[in-house]
């Protein structure tokens, strides 16, 4: 037997006027649950004559409810309403290195997107237990698959429109604890990964991570990771300045390769007269803080080097350039050797 068909409401009592399981707002309209006082509630200092018996009846369209803590469930996966707060209680746990267990979450869909009982699409806040331990917590924004031919979006500072963008400040802050946690890989680590076709794979596109989950790094700060994968390029479309002076680019065991316009120049500037130019060049002095190799050894001074080996760039910086400097020795060896050649051409 059916339980509508014993014509009893939810709280299992009989009813003679009632004809479905769940009172409706109709019935419950005309028919006000009955006020019953209870004269021991004195004793305790609230007023009889107002108390309702049997639970709360159907709440009614337009009902404000106010100064009310609000209880979904009395299992441990609940949702809590008091105040000002909304309380998830989540109730998952790690079983062999699988979540089970209810997963609190915030479902943001639409009103196809859930045929059935089943959410297919749109956004999920979910707080859960991690794979490694219980205690662990876990908080994730994902989507579900959009429609075929369709796309998922995620905007942090603008809104989905593209017509608001006044957020002023925005950090991720990740922590490093000395004392361990419970998966070590996790330890100081803010990552931006890339997915093929959302098959998610390991390698770290960006991140900001301590030196401590990176083997070949020493130290215990936090280091910068920029990485394309496949056939990608990290393209830079802006100067690169350090933040100070002595900072290396590549390592020993990790060198840099060919750079453009700079190491690697074709064709090689030169000049004419090499051997003198080279005589007008001032014998190497001090040079005082300009000096980055130290102060106590001496410099060829770009401020008093010949104009036609100094190097103008697109920005009117004058400076030495090593491929000019490159081109200029190679010119002087040439007229040496052309010299030389003539000086055994007599004897």
């Amino acid at each position: 037997m059916e339980l509508e068909n014993l014509k009893k409401d939810r709280f299992l009592r009989k009813d003679s006027n009632q004809e479905d399981s769940t009172k409706g707002a109709t019935y419950a309209s005309v028919n006000p649950a009955p006020k019953k006082g209870n004269d021991s509630l004195r004793k305790i200092g609230r007023t009889n004559g107002s108390e309702e018996d049997h639970g709360a009846e159907n709440i009614l369209t337009g009902t404000v409810i106010t100064a009310c803590f609000i209880q979904t469930s009395g299992l441990p996966s609940r949702i809590e309403l008091e105040g000002n707060d909304i309380t998830f209680f989540d109730d998952t746990f790690s079983r062999n290195g699988k979540v089970v267990g209810d997963t609190s979450r915030i479902i943001f869909t639409h009103g196809l997107g859930r045929p059935g009982e089943s959410i297919q699409e749109g956004f999920i806040l979910e707080k859960r237990a991690s794979v490694i331990d219980t205690y662990d917590n876990v908080l994730s924004l994902y989507s579900l698959p959009a429609r075929e031919g369709k796309t998922n979006y995620t905007y942090f500072g603008l809104d989905g429109r593209g017509f608001n963008a006044n957020t002023n400040y925005t950090a991720f802050y990740v922590n490093h604890k000395t004392g361990g946690i419970s998966q070590a890989s996790a330890n100081g680590a803010f990552i931006v990964v890339g997915t093929f076709d959302g098959v998610v794979n390991t390698d770290v596109n960006f991140g900001v991570v301590h030196n401590s989950l990176i083997p070949s790094l020493s130290g215990s700060g936090f280091s910068v990771i920029i990485s394309a994968t496949g056939t990608g390029i990290i393209g830079v479309a802006s100067d690169i300045i350090p933040f100070g002076a002595g900072i290396d680019i590549g390592s020993a065991s990790a060198k840099m390769g060919t750079f453009f316009g700079s190491v690697s120049a074709c064709p090689l500037p030169t000049v004419e007269n090499a051997l003198d130019i080279l005589a007008q060049i001032p014998d190497p002095s001090f040079v005082a803080e300009r000096g980055h190799y130290g102060l106590d050894r001496k410099y060829f001074d770009d401020l008093t080097f010949p104009p036609e080996l100094l190097y103008t760039d697109a920005k009117g910086r004058v400076d030495i350039e090593h491929n000019h400097m490159l081109g200029f020795l190679l010119k002087v060896v040439v007229e040496l050797k052309a010299e030389i050649d003539l000086l055994k051409s007599k004897e």
